[in-house]
């Protein structure tokens, strides 16, 4: 699991950015992100991947 306040200051700074719920669900999901760029890519993936579920 992800320690964010052991992260660099860009990663989370970029963390406490997104919506609230999507912090919860990188919190709860138990993955390990180690920089800003991880996060952004598991975000944009379940972006899109939300999206082409409409």
């Amino acid at each position: 699991m992800t320690n964010i306040e052991k992260l660099d200051g860009a990663a989370r700074e970029y963390f406490y950015s997104l919506p609230p719920l999507f912090q919860e669900q990188i919190i709860e999901s138990g993955v390990t992100f180690n920089s800003r760029e991880e996060i952004e890519n598991y975000y944009n993936a379940a972006v899109k991947e939300s999206s082409s579920e409409k």
